[in-house]
């Protein structure tokens, strides 16, 4: 198939770019002819050339698909009219993430987002996050004590709050995303044990087998709070809510999150990679994707 991958911005590693850049390795490695189109190209784009052609709009426009995956309303009203439209909505409050009319099908990733499509009389089936688990692994074993917390997340609102508290335990605070924005994303989780961040962030330190602490402080969403520690059987429920940290919606200090940090267990580093395998790895959420492609084409 001819399949054209859309995301506004192509800049950084952020939740939505490394799921574009997650579906297209997938999709390439299947054979199929991809081409990814954003309005802002930066060095993720520099990164997406690797897997396929990169294309700005007067390059698309004279082309034709046999399915377009798009993120955000801009690219679906930009690109309508080149072949079948998929549209995935990431989340509840940003603009672009909002719904139009227009596209074949609506995917949401998460129960949250399905049921706020819903009530704008969209449509939706729910197909989470795909996470590229040849990527996103484990590297190395957790050690039987905490020694390194990485703070993933690409605001500053959470970091005095996490760097206070690995003070009060003595460990190690690592910093990525935002200011500290690392191409080797993979990489910045493995070296540590434990990492705090939420939604996507989430799903990829679960496939890299590390323990998770569900908490960030974001500039655009309203309600602030926390998930909590990761055990493994509560991801479910998180998951309904993107582990976002409006699942329970905690209201933490940096002695909550101190506490949270003291429940490190690394035994759970099998079994968060085992979820991640099952649940979260890209290649089944590709099959469902194709599927629904394959549909249209019928």
């Amino acid at each position: 198939m001819r399949i054209l991958l859309a995301n506004h911005h192509l800049v950084s590693f952020c939740g939505s770019e490394t799921f574009t850049l997650s579906m297209a390795r997938e999709l390439a490695r299947r054979g199929h002819e991809v081409d990814l189109f954003a309005f802002v190209l930066g060095e993720a784009a520099e990164q997406a050339k690797r897997l396929s052609t990169v294309r700005r709009l007067d390059a698309v426009k004279g082309r034709s698909y046999d399915l377009l995956l798009v993120n955000h309303n801009s690219c679906q009203r930009a690109l309508g009219g080149l072949g079948p439209v998929i549209t995935t909505c990431h989340g509840t409050t940003p603009t672009l993430e909002q719904p139009v009319e227009g596209a074949e099908h609506y995917v949401s990733i998460s129960e949250e987002v399905a049921d706020h499509l819903s009530d704008l009389g969209f449509d939706s089936v729910v197909i989470r996050n795909g996470i590229d688990c040849d990527e996103f692994k484990p590297v190395r074993p957790l050690p039987d004590s905490l020694g390194r917390v990485l703070l993933l997340s690409n605001y500053e609102g959470a970091v005095p709050i996490v760097r206070a508290a690995c003070e009060r335990l003595g460990v190690e605070f690592l910093r990525a995303g935002g200011a500290y924005a690392r191409r080797d994303v993979a990489r910045a989780i493995n070296e540590a044990d434990l990492v705090v961040t939420v939604g996507r962030g989430v799903y990829e330190s679960l496939a890299c087998g590390r323990n998770v602490v569900v908490f960030d402080r974001r500039d655009y969403d309203a309600i602030q709070g926390a998930d909590g520690f990761v055990t493994g059987d509560d991801l479910p429920d998180l998951l309904r809510r993107n582990c976002s940290g409006r699942a329970r919606g905690y209201r933490w200090s940096v002695g909550d999150v101190a506490d949270a940090l003291r429940m490190y267990d690394p035994r759970l580093g099998e079994t968060h990679r085992r979820y991640a395998l099952e649940q979260l790895n890209v290649r089944h959420q590709v099959d469902r994707y194709l599927e629904m492609g394959a549909a249209l084409a019928a």
